[in-house]
């Protein structure tokens, strides 16, 4: 037995389910799936001209398809949540200059949601990218809010970056620490000297 809710199934062709005498869809109903179908080629050509932005490297583009795949930043809808291409796309923005979105990469590598494994020696080795490029960065470690949602084996594996550079001689350990933001401290100074413009 059908439940209640459960509407009646569609008779025969040109017709509807209330029997012969019932009207079949009007220029209502046919305008409504007409604009349905214009919003669908909407939404996909502009997903189309975001992917192509995203092929000439433009971050902004990029940043947009890492929202659109990430597990982190998805709402219902389309398209099918995929991490490992978030992720992608993201590490691509970082590369470009965004920081931002480096981080955003590196907390997917972190935490490794759905299809991505985890990996937090790969999250710290791309914070350490941004932080050796981009004095801005430095927050990705310092920030109390942005560090609250690292991994333990992610600071473990930050320490050991930043002790390979000799910057840091505390002990590794899976939490931040003074050495640890004492040490990025120094990385990101370094790094903002060194984008200085040489005075003549």
């Amino acid at each position: 037995m059908a439940r209640p809710d459960t509407p009646p199934p569609p008779g025969p062709e040109g017709s509807s389910p209330e029997g012969d005498g019932a009207r079949p869809a009007g220029p209502a109903s046919l305008a409504v799936l007409r604009g349905l179908a214009a919003e669908v080629v909407r939404r996909t050509t502009a997903v189309a001209a975001v992917v192509a932005a995203a092929d000439r490297g433009e971050s902004a583009a990029l940043v947009t398809l890492g929202h659109l795949y990430s597990p982190f930043t998805a709402g219902s809808g389309e398209p099918a949540r995929n991490a490992r291409l978030a992720a992608v796309y993201f590490e691509r923005a970082g590369a470009a200059g965004n920081w931002v979105a480096a981080g955003m990469a590196a907390e997917l590598h972190d935490r490794g949601p759905g299809n991505l494994e985890r990996d937090p020696a790969r999250a710290a080795a791309l914070v350490m990218r941004q932080l050796e490029t981009d004095p801005d960065s430095g927050c990705l470690v310092t920030d109390p809010g942005i560090g609250a949602v690292w991994s333990p084996d992610f600071w473990a594996a930050l320490q050991t970056a930043l002790a390979a550079r000799g910057l840091y001689t505390g002990p590794i350990e899976p939490r931040s620490n003074d050495a640890t933001r004492a040490a990025v401290r120094h990385l990101v100074d370094t790094a903002g000297t060194a984008r200085e413009p040489s005075r003549p």
